[in-house]
């Protein structure tokens, strides 16, 4: 980061439209009174000859609209250089509207790819699962009426664990 030029690069904290829509346009000198929309804004840096290098933290927290937008001040040639950073990168991750966005914009992270790791698996719920079953066989074996009613409750836990949707995907 301390590399690029610094006359033309933003730094922004949270990726909110109309934060990164105003901060260009104070960049770039242009008046934002009279401006109230975000499409406006938009549409004055648009028609505008300013060039920027813009970075983004927190970008796990972008809402289609900041996407939209930056997707179209990138296709308009507004935008040279776009640097993304995550906190949460499994949250980024499972959002495919954000995925999407980064593949057609053909972003490369560290790893040169886009995807969870297998060793990234909770194994929390594993865990419960085994001692929920050994509770069963232990209740069963013990003799007490209502031990096979539990096996219905694993398998409900089952159906809304992480563990399963994370399977399913």
């Amino acid at each position: 980061m301390k590399k690029l030029p610094q006359h033309r690069f933003i730094y922004i904290t949270y990726p909110s439209a109309s934060y990164i829509l105003k901060t260009i346009l104070l960049y770039a000198g242009i008046p934002t009174k009279g401006l109230s929309t975000n499409a406006e804004k938009f549409k004055a840096i648009a028609q505008s000859d300013c060039r920027v290098d813009l970075a983004i933290d927190n970008f796990e927290n972008t809402s289609k609209q900041t996407l939209v937008f930056l997707r179209e001040l990138v296709l308009a040639g507004r935008i040279d250089k776009l640097y993304v950073g995550v906190r949460d990168e499994r949250k980024a991750l499972r959002n495919s509207k954000l995925l999407d966005f980064l593949q057609e914009l053909e972003f490369e992270n560290q790893m040169g790819r886009f995807k969870l790791e297998s060793d990234s698996i909770t194994l929390f719920p594993v865990l419960l699962i085994i001692f929920i079953g050994f509770g069963i066989i232990l209740a069963y074996r013990m003799g007490v009426a209502y031990a096979p009613v539990y096996v219905f409750f694993i398998f409900l836990y089952f159906l809304r664990s992480s563990l399963f949707r994370e399977i399913r995907k």
